[in-house]
């Protein structure tokens, strides 16, 4: 029987496989997606944001935009992230909002004949292991630390669909009718 940590690394290596991929093909195309949209990370929506620490993260709460996405509504860890605007989402739909402010979290977007996720909040962040990797550093003492963790693992198995149902939607054939599926039934009145 796999233990959960030697699957999550799979996954984590898979998924890095699959974003240089991505990233091979989209320089060999001379496109780059990141182009499509305007990353607003200058807007810091929760203040304290540096480098190789945790002073600047947090539990944020996001929305699913339609009721076809599952969960509805989930904390994921978030330090130093962004949100996207575009001129032009022809070509992408947001997903989750950030529940504050409904600025776009997570967009799928088309890329030549397939899709991508954009993610301004770590989703693929597993608490336990957050957990483990504050101990060894000796941050977990601290107060904002333990309640972050403590949040997080509340709402790990949210989480975990979020990211389950995130990953079959990449791998699906029929991602498509999905992409069309979530625009015809979002909630979001206008997009910024």
């Amino acid at each position: 029987m796999v233990n959960i940590l030697e699957f999550v690394l799979v996954l984590i290596l898979l998924v890095t496989i699959v974003h240089l991929m991505l990233a091979v093909y989209l320089k060999f195309m001379e496109k780059d997606i990141l182009n499509y949209f305007k990353v607003l990370d200058q807007v810091q929506f929760f203040p304290g944001f540096q480098y190789n620490s945790e002073a600047g993260s947090y539990a944020a709460s996001i929305q699913a935009v339609s009721k076809h996405l599952m969960p509805q509504t989930t904390v994921v860890y978030y330090n130093g992230g962004c949100t996207f605007e575009s001129g032009n989402w022809e070509n992408s739909q947001i997903l989750y909002t950030f529940s504050d402010n409904q600025k776009p979290a997570i967009i799928l977007s088309k890329l030549g004949n397939g899709y991508g996720i954009l993610s301004g909040v770590h989703f693929e962040y597993d608490p336990y292991l957050l957990e483990e990797q504050l101990v060894i550093k000796s941050l977990l003492d601290e107060t904002k630390n333990v309640k972050l963790i403590e949040t997080l693992k509340s709402h790990n198995s949210s989480r975990l669909k979020l990211f389950n149902n995130l990953m079959t939607t990449l791998l699906n054939s029929d991602c498509n009718s999905f992409f069309q599926l979530i625009r015809s039934t979002s909630q979001l009145s206008c997009i910024t």
